[in-house]
């Protein structure tokens, strides 16, 4: 029976597996697949965000781990700083909730650390999506509870 949760997830997947695929034959040197992929991640993270605004973050209990694992691929791969704060938000209240793994949300801290000139809060680059890497102990206190909601206020565009 097809669900919208099985059409989210389908989505997600079909543009994670275009993007990793794009991105590997940019690899390759040829300046046409550095445009294509550029393009797909764009339209991927396009697509993130209306998953993001209408349904809230693509949790494990909603889309299952694979998608879910996809949605998080495209969130790190998204070059806008401010939707990965948006979304690191959801992710932590999907945390907290146990509805999506630790590892989500070390990898997208990860990310958001480096890309604000921040020190990592993590040692290394995260090995998983699903099991975190450990915490350093200057982090570890500083975090902030969590938000109540998992689906996203006001996405800017």
């Amino acid at each position: 029976m097809l669900t919208v949760e099985s059409v989210l997830a389908g989505q997600l997947l079909r543009h994670a597996n275009e993007v990793r695929r794009l991105a590997l034959a940019a690899t390759q040197g040829r300046y046409s697949w550095l445009e294509q992929y550029l393009r797909g991640r764009t339209e991927a993270t396009g697509l993130l965000r209306e998953v993001v605004t209408n349904h809230g973050w693509p949790t494990y209990w909603l889309v299952g781990a694979t998608a879910s694992d996809a949605a998080l691929y495209l969130l790190l791969e998204a070059t806008a700083l401010h939707f990965q704060r948006q979304c690191r938000e959801l992710i932590a209240a999907a945390v907290a909730g146990g509805l999506t793994p630790p590892g989500h949300l070390t990898c997208i801290d990860h990310v958001i650390s480096v890309a604000s000139g921040e020190p990592p809060r993590y040692a290394g680059h995260p090995r998983s999506f699903r099991s975190p890497a450990p915490v350093s102990p200057s982090s570890a206190g500083g975090r902030q509870a969590p938000p109540k909601t998992t689906r996203m206020e006001g996405v800017a565009s």
